[in-house]
């Protein structure tokens, strides 16, 4: 608990420790369905698919016993491996490698990203000319995920040829506006059903009141009627 309370489920590098951290502790149940149910419990504190982790704990189990002294060493980087948005981390480490490619990137904005470090980077980057200010502006995590994309590599068709760059970011571009719209759409469902439901307890409780008053005034009338007999 006290691991997760100090994550933050938009940072990757949050996610990434908390995974380093609690992933082996839940691989050391033997019991297979507590094993599971801490498996599911973190899976719903760090807002990560189960799958995900049982993925990331059976590569962890793999490595560890292919090569028992250097496990641990590849455990941050795994971990990370499973949480990051790599569509996000494409898009944002081609323009910041490729300062031509900044023209294309104009119809996005830092709403396109869901993690708070590529949101945070991103939004950084679009007022620096060049990587050297753009350092400058950033905390260690920051800086940390900047050199971690700059260090990304990309396939030889890509790293040769600007046109292929464009294209590609061209692609991730359209690839975020549509998750972002699948999310704005997404809320506002959510949004109208709960308006939906709100509705349904008014007019529940309406029906309630009112046919609580009705037998009141009936009682009411009765009262009256009694009180003229006597």
């Amino acid at each position: 608990h006290s691991v997760i309370s100090k994550v933050d489920i938009n940072k990757v590098k949050d996610k990434s420790l908390a995974i380093q951290k609690l992933l082996p502790l839940v691989g050391e149940v033997k019991d297979p369905l507590r094993q599971a149910h801490y498996r599911q419990k973190l899976a719903r504190s760090l807002k990560v698919s189960e799958t995900t982790l049982t993925a990331a704990l059976k590569k962890s189990q793999s490595d560890r016993r292919g090569r028992q002294p250097t496990g641990t060493i590849g455990q941050p980087r795994l971990a990370r491996e499973f949480v990051s948005n790599p569509i996000e981390e494409y898009c944002l480490a081609l323009l910041i490698q490729y300062p031509q490619l900044r023209q294309v990137a104009q119809e996005l904005s830092a709403e396109h990203f869901e993690s708070t470090e590529n949101r945070e980077v991103f939004t950084k980057w679009q007022c620096s000319p060049d990587i050297a200010k753009l350092k400058k502006k950033l905390d260690a995590n920051l800086l940390e995920h900047l050199n971690y994309l700059i260090n990304k590599t990309f396939p030889p068709a890509i790293q040769e040829n600007d046109k292929a760059r464009q294209l590609t970011v061209a692609g991730c571009i359209l690839r975020l506006q549509e998750r972002l719209s699948k999310r704005l759409e997404n809320r506002m469902e959510a949004a109208l059903n709960l308006e939906r439901e709100e509705e349904g307890i008014n007019a529940e409780l309406a029906k309630l009141e009112q046919e609580g008053i009705e037998p009141g005034q009936q009682l009411q009338q009765i009262f009256i009627k009694q009180g003229k007999i006597k």
